[in-house]
């Protein structure tokens, strides 16, 4: 027997895996990514190079879920 209490059948949006799936589309959840849009701009050379190497790394991984 299902519950239906435990269920909701009508949503308009889900959050799954960092993402909002909605009519609209599937776009990032703001939540999740709320620390790399407010960081502090990179001081030198290293901490540049981290940065880009963590935004190519989460731009893969979302490219890699919408398949």
């Amino acid at each position: 027997m299902i519950k239906v209490k435990k269920y909701d059948f009508v949503k308009k949006e889900l959050k799954f895996l960092g993402h909002i799936i909605s009519r609209e589309g599937i776009r990032t959840d703001p939540e999740k990514i709320e620390k790399m849009v407010n960081m502090e701009p990179p001081k030198n050379l290293k901490e540049l190079r981290l940065r880009l190497g963590l935004s190519l790394s989460t731009a893969n991984t979302s490219k890699s879920s919408q398949v």
